[in-house]
């Protein structure tokens, strides 16, 4: 059974949001990967109309991509452990260097496996949601199709990262 679920944010998470990125800064970690920004955030109304803004294509910056944001919780008790940022397609610069997919977990819950688990439900959520990292995703204009090895790369990194005891990969 997963330890950990999805879900996108709603202005009730302020607190949770902001005690996550305080935690990160007093571990002296600048890097908020996979957060939609929330290092450069000056307050959390600010980063959560940005995060909203960035689900949707139209209401994205137009040299920007669309974005979803989710806070990765423990399943019985809601406590946040990481978040996890998945684009919906990539431009020119995220094709060298970015990818679809970026995450952090907490400090505190570092080298528990729990960025073993996002990063497998994260891959979930974006095949089942935007097709992206998935093989069958089918090509458009807007879209690169990943390519099958770059799929497979995906698949191969997760199936050694759970296969490893220590889920360091």
């Amino acid at each position: 059974m997963d330890r950990l679920k999805l879900v996108l944010p709603t202005a009730a998470d302020e607190q949770a949001i902001w005690d996550y990125r305080e935690e990160v800064f007093n571990n002296h970690d600048q890097h908020l990967d996979g957060t939609g920004g929330l290092a450069d955030a000056q307050d959390f109304t600010g980063w959560y109309r940005k995060n909203l803004a960035y689900r949707s294509e139209e209401t994205t910056p137009p040299d920007k991509v669309p974005a979803s944001t989710y806070l990765a919780v423990l399943q019985q008790t809601g406590e946040l452990i990481g978040m996890i940022d998945i684009r919906h397609r990539l431009n020119e610069g995220l094709l060298k260097f970015g990818g679809h997919i970026g995450y952090s977990v907490r400090p505190s819950r570092r080298r528990q496996g729990y960025a073993v688990e996002m990063l497998r439900l994260g891959l979930e959520a974006s095949s089942a949601s935007t097709g992206c990292c998935s093989p069958a995703t089918k090509p458009t204009s807007a879209r690169p199709k990943p390519s099958s090895t770059t799929a497979a790369c995906w698949k191969t990194r997760l199936k050694c990262l759970t296969a490893s005891p220590s889920g360091t990969g």
